[in-house]
């Protein structure tokens, strides 16, 4: 599968990047500072997106071509003068997985679920 996880530098995110190489998926590993992964692989895509400034449907739109699944891994857990929890646990996921909708992409994390249903106007389904 192709597969576009966000958060790919976190813990959790960079853990699932490495689970999903070693079962040899192609992964676009999204993040603030890609230069940080440590693993090469010709699987494996770089790139920069900076969930702060990702909140608009077309940002997501370009970087979705032929995936079959979206993860999100994005997450704080307190906010800074830079991140807030809206834009990084609502806004940007919003974005992201309403462009994976309008772009075909079959899966996604069990976060597009529970947007969708408590606020079931903001996505396309």
């Amino acid at each position: 599968m192709n597969i576009l996880i966000t958060g790919a530098t976190g813990f959790i995110g960079n853990a699932i990047l490495l689970a999903l190489l070693q079962q040899g998926h192609k992964v676009i590993a999204c993040s603030r500072h890609p230069e940080k992964l440590l693993s090469q692989s010709e699987h494996l895509t770089r790139l920069t997106i900076d969930f702060e400034t990702a909140d608009q449907t077309e940002h997501w739109l370009p970087h979705l071509k032929n995936i079959d699944a979206v993860i999100n891994c994005v997450g704080i857990i307190a906010e800074t003068k830079h991140q807030s929890f809206a834009q990084l646990h609502t806004n940007a996921p919003i974005a992201l997985f309403t462009a994976a909708a309008q772009s075909g992409v079959q899966k996604s994390s069990k976060f597009l679920r529970w947007v969708q249903m408590r606020m079931p106007n903001r996505l396309i389904t």
